[in-house]
């Protein structure tokens, strides 16, 4: 029920991104906001035909981003270790 949901709503918030971009001719970025409706309703169509890829899909692509952000989790924790490690030799200024 809630994947129907979710993908109702992502077919239905597509068309009305192109429809407001196209009624306001003032609207900022407008070319922005019809391609991404345009793209939203690409999507809806996708994950309504091929619900099962799409879920390996996007686990793919999220097992992959959560090893390049832990990846750089750790670098940038022995950065602010080797940060601390320097700093750790001014400590004689604390006492001052």
């Amino acid at each position: 029920m809630a994947d129907s949901a979710q993908t109702l709503g992502i077919g239905l918030l597509g068309p009305i991104e192109v429809f407001t971009a196209l009624a306001h001719q003032g609207m900022p970025d407008r070319g922005w906001v019809v391609a991404m409706g345009l793209l939203s309703i690409v999507s809806g169509i996708i994950v309504l035909a091929f619900p099962g890829l799409t879920l390996l899909g996007l686990a793919v692509i999220l097992g992959i981003w959560l090893l390049v952000f832990g990846t750089m989790e750790i670098a940038a924790a022995f950065r602010i270790r080797g940060v601390g490690h320097a700093a750790s030799r001014f400590r004689f200024l604390k006492h001052a």
